[in-house]
């Protein structure tokens, strides 16, 4: 049975608790093409659009996680990010495929928007 993109999007997020909020999926499709990077994190956040306290939320989480490493700058507030080679592989890769199309990014970004919701919200919004 073929599954579509919704189905897709909560099969490959359901083994990545990692990924809860729009900023973490952000977050790693701009590690995903930007995979070694001197920056701030204010830099970052200005960068995607979102606030601050959600970016260093979501760094934190993929850090905390091993998705990416990062070393600090000695009198800068910029640090170099890593995006680890296990995010190349398993469910973090499969989630940058998915989110390489728009139509994906958007069922991924539909399904994290549920994520809190009843289970049948999204169904109900599907019809």
């Amino acid at each position: 049975m073929e599954m579509n993109g919704l189905d897709e999007a909560r099969a490959v997020l359901s083994h990545i608790t990692v990924l809860r909020h729009h900023c973490d999926l952000d977050l790693l499709m701009f590690f995903s093409r930007h995979p070694q990077v001197f920056i701030s994190r204010e830099q970052i956040a200005r960068l995607l659009g979102h606030q601050l306290d959600d970016t260093n939320r979501s760094l934190d989480g993929l850090l905390a996680a091993g998705v990416l490493k990062r070393t600090e700058g000695q009198a800068s507030p910029a640090q170099m990010f890593v995006l680890s080679a296990a995010a190349h592989e398993g469910p973090i890769a499969a989630v940058v495929a998915l989110a390489s199309s728009r139509e994906g990014r958007a069922a991924l970004r539909r399904v994290l928007d549920h994520d809190h919701e009843p289970p049948d919200a999204l169904e109900h919004e599907e019809r």
